[in-house]
């Protein structure tokens, strides 16, 4: 029989460990740990009940570690009330593992009650979730990605800084146009008082709080 290749389509398939492979993403995450928990204290007790939603969470530790000081950070606040953790990201995101990690030693369910983990499966630059129902939104090392593959006639350009003329013209109007859609979404889906934490891959771009 001949061989085949077939082309996967889940994103993170045959990376073996992603915790091992997303040092960068975790260590973002850790670096905002406090800020995560300061925007839940100042937002304070809601009902019916606080909802936390991480966009482009990926399968790994990286969404668990942000949903942990959030979770941590609410429960000082208020002992009982209801917490929904919501998890977005694309179909072909290893569900399971991302699940198993919340509900494991070191996940944010351990040992908790009173929380409701939940995913959203789309693209974050269509509507994921409803109108006014997100307290606090986060998103890390992941708005970079563009809403679609582009084809550019770019010789010899490995990364996007080596784009020049109309090329780089063509990837910057995409650019600008998805990050636009991105916060205009976003807005649509946080709760008055709510916040928006965005936090890049890139250090030249840094992160961002948006209410």
């Amino acid at each position: 029989m001949p061989f085949e290749q077939t082309r996967s389509r889940r994103s993170t398939e045959g990376m073996v460990d992603y915790n091992g492979n997303s040092t960068v993403q975790q260590s973002r995450v850790a670096t905002h740990a406090s800020t995560i928990s300061r925007l839940v204290k100042d937002i304070g007790p809601t009902r019916p009940e606080f909802r936390i939603a991480d966009y482009g969470c990926g399968p790994g530790a990286s969404t668990i570690n942000v949903a942990r000081p959030a979770v941590e950070a609410y429960r000082e606040l208020d002992r009982s009330g209801p917490i929904a953790v919501c998890h977005v990201d694309l179909p072909g995101n290893d569900w399971n593992a991302l699940f198993a990690g919340a509900s494991g030693p070191n996940g944010y369910l351990e040992g908790r009650t009173g929380i409701r983990p939940e995913s959203a499966v789309g693209s974050f630059y269509d509507r994921v979730l409803s109108d006014e129902s997100v307290n606090l939104a986060t998103c890390f090392a992941a708005s970079h990605w563009l809403s679609k593959a582009v084809r550019i006639n770019a010789p010899g350009a490995v990364f996007f800084a080596d784009l020049h003329d109309e090329a780089r013209r063509e990837m910057a109007e995409l650019a600008r146009a998805d990050w636009i859609r991105f916060l205009q979404l976003r807005a649509q889906e946080l709760r008055p008082g709510g916040y928006l934490l965005v936090s890049t891959c890139f250090s030249a771009f840094g992160s961002g709080v948006v209410r």
